[in-house]
């Protein structure tokens, strides 16, 4: 959906969740579904619920749009990704 955000049906709970887009900046589209898939997965296996996960996903699949190819991704921390929760959700993580 690109610049419209993000759309996720949850099939246990019979409703739909969107998001706005977020992002630094926008270089290289390519890999951001598999970013995104990766990080909603990785927060599911850990049992956090679908909010959590999404936030996850969303911030995983930011660095990969933001620079070519997989660098965004290789350059980024597990502190710039807290950060970026903090900074989107306004939220507090866990080291």
């Amino acid at each position: 959906r690109g610049l419209k955000g993000g759309l996720l049906y949850d099939a246990r709970e019979r409703r739909f969740h969107r998001w706005s887009p977020r992002t630094r900046g926008l270089a290289d589209p390519t890999g951001a579904g598999d970013a995104f898939a990766a990080g909603f997965l990785t927060a599911h296996l850990e049992g956090l619920d679908v909010e959590r996960c999404l936030e996850r996903a969303i911030v995983t699949a930011s660095f990969a749009i933001e620079d070519w190819g997989p660098a965004g991704l290789l350059e980024a921390t597990t502190a710039d990704a807290h950060e970026r929760v903090r900074t989107w959700y306004h939220e507090e993580v866990g080291s």
